[in-house]
């Protein structure tokens, strides 16, 4: 059983990550709600470091894309021309068209992480920690190929993530 409406959105294979190829990026730039952008791919970095502003490190495989990826935009979906993930929007260096979004692959790596994927957030006027989010909806998908979780990860009683997880191998070996 699927909560409410709502239809997964497939994951693409990383191995179909070509420069050149169109992409859409969906997202809510600057507060406005639902905005749609299309672009192509410049390239795909595998093991791209950067640091945030903040001074934190990341490495991971990275589409960039002139696709505008813009405040608001990140965590939102790039997807191919058949409306598959093929990466999330994460962040824009300085320059013109150099938009990334960290790839399916990671992606596809991040969910199968047995370690927890909720942030700790503070409850509004509470302490940083505080709020441990919390699994609203825990259940198998319609066709029963994977595991569908949804979280409250602010603490505000809403979902704000959902995950399906594969239980499917894609690449069974024969005996």
């Amino acid at each position: 059983v699927k909560p409410g409406d709502r239809k997964p959105i497939q994951l693409a294979d990383g191995a179909e990550i070509k420069v050149g190829a169109d992409v859409h990026a969906i997202g809510h730039p600057t507060g406005e709600a639902w905005t749609y952008t299309r672009g192509i791919i410049s390239q795909y970095r595998r093991g791209y470091e950067w640091r945030t502003e903040s001074g934190i490190e990341h490495k991971a495989d990275v589409i960039q894309t002139q696709t505008p990826i813009n405040p608001g935009n990140s965590g939102g979906p790039l997807l191919d021309d058949k409306g598959r993930l093929i990466g999330v929007n994460a962040f824009k260096a300085k320059g013109e068209g150099l938009n990334f979004a960290i790839s399916v692959g990671d992606v596809r790596a991040f969910l199968a992480s047995p370690e927890s994927r909720i942030v700790k957030q503070a409850k509004p006027g509470g302490k940083e920690g505080e709020c441990k989010g919390e699994i609203l909806y825990e259940g198998r998908n319609e066709k029963n190929t994977g595991v569908i979780r949804v979280y409250d990860s602010d603490c505000d009683g809403k979902d704000d993530i959902a995950f399906l997880t594969s239980t499917t191998s894609r690449n069974p070996t024969s005996s």
